[in-house]
């Protein structure tokens, strides 16, 4: 980072139905890594009954955010040296959104709905399927005063990889427009990225593409919750577990040879991964530890709507554990780089993963609902 283009944030909803709560957790940041959530949940545990069960973290995966915040080789070849101030200055703004959430906490009503936007958002493999529905909650005080929060799946990317100002991109842009119009704070959650690649408007420069493409999306939504129905009784409910993964399986150049498992421990891939969820009301949210696969997640979504659950799914969910593609094409040949990169390299453990994710989620939605 040479400059600051606009502000990054950790941003905190927390809701109670007067015998749970949780906390839903948006940070412009490429993830939240163990490190930072352990010492989130230290520090909320000292001034709140919150426990890591019932905080959800999603993360933007915001290439243009800050970085060195994780120790180990594939951090620092990531995201920079590890620096412990950089740590714990991340790790006090997310905590000290969850505990001012929910010490702030008043009596308000809830909805939430859907709309489209496939215009904004492509399959880089080539393949069909992408995840272009842009999801919203919207809370209202007795005041009348609102908050929102919003999904989407398309990769925050739209700036060059060369770009070296620190900016929150098209979240950000779509926070401070929701903002703008009607003094509402708004939360992004990361949606389902994997393969998903943001197609911006036309723009003079790729930081107006991406605030056009953010304004558009926030424009999208405030017209789509325009006429909400409103209620203020939900129930809420949230699981947190360890999820430990199978050895390493990353197959550089065919699907029939693959490097050695020994690897992981030597770049310091962790041994396992974590699951949150979270249900509110008729909603689910599902954080997963990969670039979770956004074909997965609409047919995941598509799937749960018929069943009359609103499902969100997000990525980054403490740890990293590279690409959760479909296991369709693991071992197909592949036509260019794209599809190796997200069907194979970084597959990093191997193939059936979206078959285990897909039972995990079912035994959630099935304990929830």
């Amino acid at each position: 980072c040479v400059s600051i283009h606009d502000p990054v944030f950790a941003r905190a909803i927390v809701l109670s139905d007067g015998h749970d709560t949780v906390a839903l957790v948006g940070s412009d940041m490429l993830m939240t890594t163990v490190n930072l959530a352990t010492r989130v949940w230290e520090k909320v545990a000292q001034e709140t009954p919150l426990t890591s069960d019932a905080i959800l973290f999603t993360t933007s995966h915001n290439h243009s955010g800050p970085g060195g915040f994780a120790p180990g080789l594939l951090a620092e070849f990531s995201y920079g040296k590890y620096d412990a101030a950089v740590e714990e200055q991340i790790a006090s703004a997310m905590a000290g959104a969850i505990v001012d959430a929910y010490k702030t906490m008043h009596p308000a009503t809830i909805a939430h709905g859907r709309a489209e936007a496939p215009e904004f958002i492509a399959n880089r493999t080539g393949m069909p399927g992408k995840d272009s529905s842009l999801h919203y909650l919207a809370i209202e005080n007795e005041a009348g005063q609102r908050c929102y929060a919003v999904r989407y799946s398309a990769h925050p990317t739209v700036l060059p990889q060369e770009s070296l100002e620190l900016t929150a991109e098209y979240p950000g842009a779509l926070c401070r427009r929701i903002r703008e119009k009607t003094g509402a704070m708004a939360v992004f959650l990361g949606g389902a990225v994997g393969a998903m690649k943001p197609v911006p408007p036309d723009g003079a420069t790729p930081m107006a593409c991406a605030q056009q493409m953010g304004e558009a999306l926030a424009d999208r939504i405030l017209a789509a919750a325009s006429a909400l129905t409103f209620t203020g009784t939900v129930d809420i409910a949230s699981i947190g577990a360890p999820v430990d993964m199978p050895p390493m399986q990353v197959r550089l150049f065919s699907p029939k040879w693959r490097m050695s498992p020994n690897l992981a421990w030597v770049v310091g891939l962790p041994p396992g991964g974590w699951i949150q969820a979270v249900r509110v009301g008729d909603m689910a949210f599902l954080g997963f530890p990969y670039d979770t696969g956004g074909e997965i997640a609409e047919e995941w979504a598509r799937s749960a709507e018929k069943n009359g659950v609103d499902l969100w799914v997000s990525s980054h969910c403490i740890a990293y554990c590279g690409y959760l593609s479909p296991d369709r094409y693991y071992m197909n040949p592949t036509e260019g780089y794209d599809q190796n990169y997200e069907w194979r390299i970084m597959n990093w453990y191997g193939p059936n993963q979206e078959a285990m994710y897909r039972d995990l989620k079912d035994r959630i939605l099935g304990a929830f609902f």
